[in-house]
Parts: structure tokens; C-alpha cells; sequence
């Protein structure tokens, strides 16, 4: 079994046992467990068939985890976990996901109506019998449908503040690659958009393709979806949120930047602007159509100037048209660091804990931005 199969067994158990609202000491040991796994380079499955080797080897598993571990090699699941499935079905993990329950409220509604699905969940608040149990009424019933009908709008897709996590990570992890110049996130988190579909980043300098093999190797990878000339895919952690990391010269930067970080709106009207001066707009350079000289590239703001473009797209509203900034936009540029000098995308909504779905959604497809 994979380390990330491992990792969610853990995971959910401690959800279950959460709205079980059992010994909160053992639901965080199976949560830092499952992220220990989830990020550790080498198969707990090869370390556990290894009589040279010992899982308490790995920090943050002790006795008992191990125990569990060995549990899971030989069967694929274990004790707890069969104990919580037989009091709770796995659809309850969803209600989780829905704003205004918490796990205690879960239990009473499942012990109460057994009820334990997003469908049936709704029904009651249609019928009105949330509000019969005790501490729920006609407000939490309200509630409870405005967050399931933004549930299902927003499936498969993330919180900003789990793609902010995800891009600190990765650039915490690839900043030290030899050439590396700038790596830089682009796309709806740079936008600060409150959900994203995937996460987009650009790496540039000598050192840009290293950095992309590295990339690639990250113990969090748990599915590469494809790796061109100047660009790598992969689905990174439990949660599998898609990153897509483009390689490229410094002297593409700011056109990448603003190629990248515009929505298509934006990027249709910039690049319809730039034809009707002459100019051609990728995310390599803007260039003069005639003759192919280079105008501008190396950063975004230079580009946007040279175009005439009121809206930095970081700050432009989903349709181009309705621009919520005035002046001249400047696009601001993240150093190797991560640091953004000019605008930082903000993290919405509240934290999660390690291994939590930070999926907005319980579809595993991912939806495109």
C-alpha cells in the first residue's frame, strides 16, 4: 500500500473518532501520523517487509502507530478504524466539509435520523427537522443549505489558503536549487482568488529545469500528469491539488507573470490591445509584429505599460471589462523567496489541520481555472 493510502486511512479514522467524540489525544496522534507518512521520501509498506528496519525509526511514529502500521500492511485497514466504520458510515466524513456542523452535531443528527449524506442532510433541513433536535433551529436549517448549495458550486476546487500553503511548501523546497532566480505563484492564488482549481507556478534562472526535476521528485508527488520541454505536472498530497510549474528564461518572466496570473478575459483583451499596436503578447515577451523585436518580457508591469493597460491582473474583477482598479497596474514580482514586493495573495478562511480535505468538494475531479 502507497503511503498516501496509508496516510487517508489514518486520517479518517480520526474524523470518525471525532464526531465519536473519543479521546482527543489519539485523534491528533493518527493526524500527525498521516502527514508524517504523507511526506516521508520512502514506502512505510518497504520498511515494514524490511527485518532490517523499523517504522518507530521514522520521527513522529512511536510504538503504537507502528503497531497500526503493521495492522494495515497485513490487511488494509485496522482495529479502530473497523470499530468506527461499524458505528459511522464513511459518507459522514463529507457532513464534515458543510459550514455550521461540527462533528458533535454530526453524531446527534446521524444517532437521531441516520442520517449520513449531503443529500439526506438537505432533505431534513427542507422538512424541517433539523430545528427538532436539541440546540438547532430555523436559522442553523438556513444556514445549513446556504453551505450546501455553496458546497456543490465550489466542488473540486481548493481553499486560497491551502494553495498558499502548498506554494510556501514547494518554494521553501526548491529555493535552494543552484540558478535558481525567482519561483513565483501565479494563476487565481496570485489573483486571491477564494477558491482555485489548481495551482500555477513559474521558476526562472539557469537553475529553472533542475528545479523542475526536483519538482518532480518531492515526496508529496503523488501522481505526475506530464513533464515537457518547460513545464511539469503533478497532483501534490493527500488532498491531490494539481501544480503545474513552468520553467523559463529571466528575461520571460514578467510576460509569464502576466500571462500566467491573468484569467482569459484578460488575457484576450490584453493581447487584442497589443495586435492593434503592432505587438504580439505570449507569455515569452511582448514583440513587435513586424520584424519580431522584442519590446518588453523581463517584468509584468513593463509589458502592461507598453500595452496601455489600465488593470494589473491581479487586481482584475473575473470579466476584464468591469475593472476595479484605476491608474496604471503594475504586476508585482516574487523573489526566490516567495516574498511579493508589490501584492501578496491573502489566505481566506480558516486553517486545517494536517491531513484534513481542503478540498472544497467531495469530487476527486479538478476542476480547471
Amino acid at each position: 500500500m502507497e503511503n498516501r493510502a496509508i496516510a487517508r486511512l489514518l486520517t479518517e479514522t480520526a474524523d470518525l473518532m471525532e464526531i465519536a467524540e473519543e479521546d482527543p489525544f489519539r485523534i491528533r496522534s493518527y493526524r500527525n501520523a498521516a502527514a508524517v507518512i504523507d511526506g516521508y521520501p520512502e514506502s512505510v509498506a518497504g520498511i515494514l517487509k524490511d527485518p532490517e528496519k523499523k517504522v518507530t525509526d521514522i520521527p513522529g511514529i512511536g510504538k503504537g502507530i507502528a503497531a497500526v502500521l503493521g495492522e494495515i500492511e497485513e490487511r488494509g485497514s485496522f482495529e479502530r478504524r473497523d470499530e468506527m466504520l461499524s458505528k459511522y458510515p464513511p459518507t459522514a466524513l463529507e457532513l464534515l466539509k458543510i459550514q455550521g456542523l461540527g462533528p458533535k452535531s454530526i453524531r446527534v443528527i446521524f444517532e437521531n435520523y441516520r442520517v449520513s449524506t449531503i443529500d439526506g442532510l438537505e432533505r431534513l433541513c427542507r422538512e424541517q427537522k433539523l430545528r427538532e433536535l436539541p440546540r438547532m433551529g430555523a436559522k442553523l436549517e438556513e444556514k445549513v443549505l446556504r453551505s450546501i448549495a455553496s458546497y456543490r458550486q465550489r466542488a473540486g476546487r481548493f481553499l486560497l489558503n491551502f494553495a498558499q500553503g502548498v506554494a510556501d511548501e514547494l518554494i521553501e523546497y526548491l529555493k535552494d536549487v543552484p540558478g535558481v532566480e525567482k519561483i513565483t505563484p501565479a494563476g487565481s492564488l496570485r489573483r486571491g482568488q477564494e477558491t482555485v482549481g489548481d495551482l500555477d507556478m513559474i521558476v526562472t534562472g539557469p537553475g529553472a529545469l533542475a528545479a523542475m526535476e526536483k519538482f518532480l521528485a518531492h515526496p508529496k508527488n503523488h501522481e505526475t500528469l506530464g513533464r515537457g520541454e518547460n513545464k511539469a505536472s503533478l497532483k501534490f498530497g493527500m488532498e491531490e491539488l494539481q501544480v503545474d510549474l513552468r520553467a523559463l528564461p529571466a528575461e520571460s518572466y514578467g510576460s509569464a507573470l502576466q500571462y500566467f496570473t491573468g484569467n482569459k478575459e484578460h488575457n484576450v483583451t490584453l493581447r487584442t490591445r497589443a495586435i492593434k499596436m503592432g505587438l504580439t503578447l505570449n507569455e515569452y515577451s511582448l514583440s513587435k509584429i513586424d520584424g519580431g523585436e522584442r519590446v518588453a518580457g523581463r517584468d509584468g508591469g513593463g509589458g502592461l505599460r507598453k500595452t496601455g493597460s489600465p488593470v494589473d491582473p491581479t487586481r482584475a474583477a473575473p470579466e476584464f471589462g468591469r475593472d476595479r482598479s484605476s491608474g496604471e497596474g503594475q504586476a508585482a514580482e516574487t523573489d526566490r523567496t516567495g516574498a511579493d514586493s508589490g501584492r501578496s495573495a491573502h489566505a481566506h478562511g480558516g486553517q486545517r489541520r494536517p491531513g484534513d480535505a481542503a478540498r472544497d468538494g467531495g469530487s476527486r475531479a479538478q476542476a480547471g481555472l
